[in-house]
C-alpha cells in the first residue's frame, strides 16, 4: 500500500512524498486541507481505493484552493463561482465537485447571500431597490431570492434613506432656479436606484428646502447677466436680446411672472 515518506509545509502548502510496494516515490502539493482531509502524516499508509480518491481530489486541489480564496474575500453567487472555474479550465465535474466542497463549508449560498447583500446595499450603502435588484442580478443572484429580500424592506426605511440622501445632496444646490434643483435632486435620486413614484412624491413634498437656500430673484439677475454679456456684440435690437434672455431663463426653471418682476426691481 502506499505510504507516506514525508511531509513538508510550504508556506500555506505541502509536499507529500509516498513510498509505492516497488519502491518508487512521488511527491504531491496538496492544500492543507487535503492533508488533513486525508490524515497525512509520516508513516501513514493508505489503501489503493483511498489513494486513488486522493488522487482525484489531488488534480482539483488547486482551483479548490484558488475558488476557495475567491469565494472568501466576498459574498459570491453560484453563478459566480462557476464562471471563475470556467475562466480557469475547469470542468463540469471538478466544477460540480468544487461547489459541493464551497457549499458544505458556507462559502456558496444564494439564499443566505441575497438576503444579506441586499440589507447591506440598503441599510449601508443606502442603494434603492431598483439598483440593488439589477446590480446583484447581474451578478448571478436569482431574481426570486432578490425579490423576496427586497420585500422585506419596510416603507419608513425607504423614506428614512430618502431623507439622508436628499440632506446629503442638498447643501450642492444653492444656485439655479428651485425647479433645476428639484430636478437635480430628482435624477440624483433616481440613480441611487429608487423608484420614480417615490422620489417625485418625497421631492414634490420637500419644494420648501430649495426655497430656503436658494434666493431666485438674485440667481434671475446673475443668469440675466451672464446671458447679456453674450449678447453684447450682437446687432439685434434690445427687445429681441430681452426675448432671447427670458426664453434662456425660462429654460432654466424660473418662472415668468418672478424673471419680469426681477427684471423690473433691477432696470
Amino acid at each position: 500500500m502506499p505510504k507516506v515518506t514525508a511531509l513538508k509545509q510550504k508556506k500555506r502548502q505541502y509536499e507529500v512524498t509516498f513510498m509505492f510496494d516497488d519502491g518508487s516515490e512521488k511527491t504531491f502539493v496538496c492544500s492543507e486541507d487535503l492533508v488533513v482531509s486525508y490524515r497525512l502524516v509520516r508513516g501513514k499508509e493508505i489503501n489503493s481505493d483511498r489513494f486513488k480518491a486522493f488522487l482525484a481530489d489531488q488534480v482539483i486541489d488547486g482551483l479548490i484552493e484558488k475558488a476557495r480564496r475567491y469565494a472568501a474575500t466576498a459574498p459570491r453567487s453560484e453563478k459566480e463561482i462557476d464562471v471563475y472555474l470556467t475562466e480557469r479550465g475547469a470542468s463540469l465535474k471538478d466544477t460540480s465537485l468544487i461547489k459541493a466542497k464551497l457549499k458544505k463549508i458556507g462559502l456558496i449560498d444564494d439564499s443566505v447571500f441575497s438576503r444579506n447583500l441586499v440589507e447591506s446595499m440598503f441599510y449601508e450603502k443606502r442603494f434603492g431597490k431598483e439598483k440593488i435588484l439589477f446590480t446583484l442580478e447581474q451578478r448571478g443572484f436569482p431574481r426570486q431570492l432578490l425579490k423576496n429580500a427586497v420585500a422585506m424592506i419596510r416603507k419608513e426605511d425607504v423614506e428614512a434613506n430618502l431623507e439622508y440622501l436628499f440632506q446629503k445632496k442638498l447643501p450642492s444646490l444653492k444656485s439655479g432656479s428651485v425647479k433645476a434643483a428639484s430636478e437635480k435632486m430628482k435624477r440624483y435620486l433616481l440613480a441611487r436606484g429608487y423608484e420614480v413614484s417615490d422620489v417625485i412624491a418625497y421631492v414634490d413634498a420637500h419644494q420648501n428646502e430649495f426655497s430656503k437656500q436658494i434666493d431666485e430673484e438674485k440667481e434671475i439677475y446673475k443668469d440675466y447677466q451672464k446671458l447679456e454679456k453674450r449678447y453684447e456684440k450682437t446687432t439685434e435690437s434690445k427687445q429681441a436680446v430681452t426675448t432671447k434672455i427670458i426664453k434662456s431663463l425660462l429654460a432654466k426653471g424660473y418662472q415668468y411672472s418672478l424673471i419680469k418682476k426681477t427684471l423690473e426691481r433691477r432696470r
